[in-house]
């Protein structure tokens, strides 16, 4: 990595070095931790996740599979997006979010287990979603 920090001047404006950039909708960070990006990613995202947990406490009305069909279709795809290139161990704050959102869908508390409500929506863990979409990924990159 290199130590040269210094701005650069052009003709319609400085250019400065930044530690984290945002490329369409994935984070890059300087020291290029995947763990780092996944984690920076997560803490960008936290704000939709607040909004569908607002919107699932001030509609308990609503039909489940809508609130299933926004999770999946908005929430989860936006969370996740470019998963398939998290080749790190670290997925706890990914994880955290994503248990978060079931649990909002639910409407249980913050302490119900995480295998109880994976299994009454029939969904897979994190570290699971993530280890299959990277081997089908990585087999079409092969095929």
């Amino acid at each position: 990595m290199g130590t040269d920090k210094t701005c650069c001047l052009s003709t319609s404006g400085d250019i400065s070095s930044t530690s984290v950039s945002h490329i369409v909708g994935s984070v890059l960070s300087r020291s290029g931790s995947v763990a780092e990006a996944v984690k920076l990613q997560c803490d960008a995202k936290m704000p939709q996740l607040l909004k569908f947990v607002a919107f699932c406490t001030q509609n308990v009305d609503f039909p489940f599979f809508i609130k299933q069909k926004v999770i999946k279709a908005a929430l989860l795809f936006s969370i996740l997006y470019s998963y398939e290139s998290w080749f790190t161990r670290s997925l706890f704050p990914a994880s955290t979010l994503y248990m978060d959102a079931v649990k909002a869908l639910l409407g249980v508390r913050r302490t119900t287990p995480n295998l109880l409500c994976l299994l009454e929506l029939g969904l897979p863990s994190l570290s699971g979603k993530v280890r299959d979409t990277q081997l089908r990924f990585i087999e079409k990159l092969i095929a």
